[in-house]
């Protein structure tokens, strides 16, 4: 079971809860506190009106860009939830619906926006991650969706091109059926307190797929999604000897052994690490899944491996300190034919020793 603690207004209630178990509880470090209120959509003061805004019922949640998310819960007034008929709700008994794109009104997106409980701290990592699933009677699926970060909250009609979320889903597979977990680390420059949630890719960027007919009866003919369980917590900083560090693969770029800017803030807290403890090692480990032929995987993890190691060299490690090697497919972490999953396989493993 998940537990999210928020630091809102309720939060004096859950310390009282918290103290009277304390003396059996392990200790809750700050860098576990979930920043983001609300995570599930669970509280609300009111169920679905009509007459209001989608979201205003929602508690600590609003709309952006004009078009209105659907509150999707577990109340007898709310009539979404009979829209989609179906598990809509990954934890708990509510979730939000928005989609992602609309081919016959290209500006026709929704976003879902959301202050923190307190602003980012600069130089600290945060994990932040959530999760998306395609409606059953959604006839479109997307490969597009991330979350922007800001100071400020985001004007009204902004230029939606100029807005670059730091953490996006960027893999060319479209996002399905399933809950898709969207996942990354970010370093905060300091005072962020705004989160923003939708597509803001271009279209021409957006890889979309139809799943049945286009304009078939009985679907919707956009790319509708559920959007549940969001969290933004510290990272913990701390490297130790024997432990495995993992670059995912949307850490480099598709296919290709070249690495993103966000893998050098991964890689930059290992490279303080190993500045301070000039007897560490590491050794690199480069995977892949089992799509494409097992020359050109062997190839590739090998590749990215040695794509660390440069970057590593760069900031001043010696090349002496680090070992690659590459697997290929031979050792997954998953199985491979679960095309949802199997991206986990694509990764590249830094033990340090």
């Amino acid at each position: 079971m998940k537990v999210y603690i928020n630091l809102n207004k309720h939060s004096f209630f859950i310390c009282l809860a918290i103290a009277a178990v304390a003396p059996f509880l392990t200790t809750i470090s700050d860098a576990q506190l979930n920043l983001v209120s609300n995570p599930s959509f669970e509280e609300m003061d009111y169920c679905f009106d009509a007459t209001k805004n989608y979201l205003n019922g929602v508690k600590y949640w609003r709309q952006w860009s004009g078009r209105r998310p659907l509150h999707l819960a577990d109340c007898k007034d709310n009539t979404f939830k009979n829209m989609f008929d179906e598990p809509y709700a990954r934890t708990g008994k509510a979730s939000i619906a928005f989609y992602l794109l609309n081919l016959e009104h290209p500006s026709y997106r929704m976003f879902l926006q959301s202050k923190l409980a307190t602003p980012l701290e600069t130089g600290k990592r945060y994990q932040i991650e959530f999760f998306v699933k395609l409606a059953k009677k959604a006839n479109m699926a997307v490969n597009k969706v991330g979350i922007f970060l800001s100071i400020d909250s985001i004007g009204a009609y902004p230029n939606r091109s100029l807005i670059q979320p730091q953490i996006q889903y960027t893999s060319q597979e479209v996002l399905g059926k399933e809950w898709n977990k969207i996942t990354g680390e970010y370093l905060a420059a300091g005072g962020e307190r705004h989160l923003t949630i939708g597509n803001f890719a271009p279209q021409a960027d957006v890889r979309y797929q139809f799943i049945h007919k286009q304009n078939q009866k009985g679907y919707f003919n956009v790319a509708y999604y559920f959007i549940d369980d969001v969290s933004i917590t510290e990272v913990e900083t701390e490297i130790k000897t024997g432990q495995t560090i993992t670059l995912e693969d949307v850490l480099f770029k598709v296919s290709s052994a070249e690495l993103m800017k966000r893998a050098h803030d991964v890689l930059d807290k290992l490279i303080f690490y190993l500045k301070n403890n000039l007897a560490s090692t590491v050794m690199i480990s480069g995977h892949t899944d089992n799509s494409g032929s097992e020359i050109f995987n062997k190839k590739l993890s090998l590749n990215r491996a040695y794509s660390v190691k440069q970057y590593l060299i760069t900031q001043g490690i010696a090349a002496s300190r680090s070992t690659i090697q590459g697997f290929g497919s031979s050792k997954p972490v998953v199985k491979n034919d679960d095309k949802q999953t199997r991206s986990k396989n694509r990764r590249v493993e830094i033990a340090v020793q």
